[in-house]
């Protein structure tokens, strides 16, 4: 299951690759317009669901695997998004991260795991003493600098249960 898939690249990635299901989950309705086109461009619309949902709110079932991209930048936790487009890249307090944390367990399937993206703009310490709160081991497994000509560190971090 992808989280927030955008433009479907993930998902589409991983029925390419051998995936028999996935599921991706957006909450606007652009990139799960924009996530079905490109499921039929690259002829995986049969393994590929798309669902607009705000994190896990319209999921169900236990998947292998659970991905999101985090949105890598905070904000004051009382902020209001102005458009849907902030939603893709602010989350004010690191909400929708401890949301996602929280309820993650719910929709792993046993053996499973949790791959989160993250940045270094973000809240990696909080990441970690949540993921540890709600009975997770964290593990680093990739790190990446300058990405697409910027000095912004991103990183994937996989989580299974303890």
């Amino acid at each position: 299951m992808e989280i927030g898939c955008g433009a479907g690249y993930g998902s589409v990635l991983a029925a390419k690759k051998g995936a028999k299901h996935v599921v991706a989950t957006d909450i606007n309705p652009a990139a799960v317009l924009n996530t079905k086109l490109n499921c039929e461009l690259h002829k995986v619309e049969n393994q590929v669901t798309v669902v607009q949902s705000d994190l896990f709110e319209k999921v169900k079932g236990k998947f292998t695997t659970i991905y999101w991209n985090h949105p890598f930048i905070t904000a004051p936790e009382e902020y209001q998004f102005e458009n849907i487009v902030e939603r893709a890249i602010l989350d004010p307090g690191y909400t929708l991260l401890a949301e996602f944390i929280r309820d993650a367990p719910s929709y792993l399937a046993p053996g499973g795991r949790v791959l989160v993206g993250l940045a270094d703009v973000g809240g990696l310490d909080y990441f970690r003493k949540l993921a540890k709160d709600y009975g997770f081991i964290e593990r680093e497994i990739l790190r990446e600098i300058g990405l697409e000509g910027n000095n912004i560190e991103v990183t994937l971090h996989e989580l299974t249960l303890t």
